[in-house]
């Protein structure tokens, strides 16, 4: 029998992430009713690569004379659903997209049980809080969306600390939401212009300087779970270090420049004529009154 990591064509020690994408890329291909013992054999091999640890196979079992029901658990189905909501969503996918898939996947039939639909919720919560995986500032607002977080934001408490960080990140949504709309603008460019790898020219580093300080001061939190961490640090680094701009030159430089000309030409002027007027020869001799004795 195959080992666990070649039943799901992966390299030993591969990340979560990709056991659970290869689970349900596998998934689809058996049909869990005609080919029950392919399922178990599937089973072990993402609990066991899961586990990365020796776990026994499951023995083959005699075929059966009609399909068996399978006893799936809570647990067990809601990690099913959210491989396959992961396997079928791209990194780019809109937010409609997002919640979309994530409505589809809570109406089956399996998670009227509520411990079904918790420990999905659980999973999404751990990959957002898990740091920033590309599609993550998407689907944070598309899981907010589904899970009505923000009207029972109490009910993250129930996910420990990865629930404490969404529920943070949440109230610095809130505030970033309440600024003026000038600012507000200003952050969302920024956020966009965090989303392209190219380096920032130096007027993007000034134009940026603030909100980014701004960001990182008043919404870490979010910044952890929506932005690529490493580009974010590198960038608030390299706006904190940047040299101030110089100041652009005055327009009214040019106007100033011409009337200090005029300003001195007439000076010059007046001096010349005062001059003439006061060295003349034909200049009378001042009329001196003196007063009776």
């Amino acid at each position: 029998m195959l080992d666990a990591y070649e039943r799901l064509g992966l390299a030993p020690g591969a990340e979560t992430r990709e056991i659970r994408k290869a689970y349900a890329r596998e998934l689809k291909k058996i049909d869990q009713e005609q080919d029950p013992q392919g399922f178990q054999e599937l089973r072990w091999a993402y609990e066991c690569a899961l586990g990365d640890g020796a776990v026994t196979p499951p023995l083959p079992a005699p075929p059966p004379t009609k399909p068996p029901v399978l006893d799936i658990s809570p647990q067990q189905h809601a990690q099913m659903a959210w491989a396959l909501c992961q396997h079928r969503m791209a990194d780019n996918a809109g937010l409609t997209t997002w919640e979309l898939e994530l409505q589809s996947a809570l109406e089956d039939d399996a998670f009227i049980n509520i411990e079904s639909r918790h420990c999905f919720e659980g999973l999404v919560v751990e990959m957002l809080a898990d740091g920033w995986q590309p599609g993550n500032e998407t689907l944070f607002l598309a899981a907010t969306l589904v899970f009505n977080w923000e009207a029972s934001s109490n009910n993250l408490a129930l996910f420990s600390d990865a629930g404490q960080l969404i529920n943070l990140a949440l109230k610095e949504l809130r505030l970033l939401q309440g600024l003026p709309a000038q600012e507000r603008d200003q952050l969302r460019l920024t956020m966009m212009r965090l989303q392209n790898s190219l380096p920032l020219t130096p007027d993007e580093l000034d134009y940026h300087r603030m909100p980014l300080m701004l960001l990182h001061q008043a919404a870490p939190a979010l910044m952890q779970i929506t932005m690529e961490t490493e580009r974010y640090g590198y960038w608030l680094a390299e706006s904190l270090n940047a040299p101030p701009p110089s100041p652009p030159a005055s327009q009214s430089e040019p106007r100033r420049s011409v009337a200090m000309k005029s300003l001195i030409v007439l000076a010059m002027w007046m001096v010349f004529v005062f001059g003439i007027a006061y060295c003349s020869p034909h200049q009378q001799a001042p009329v001196i009154i003196t007063p009776p004795p």
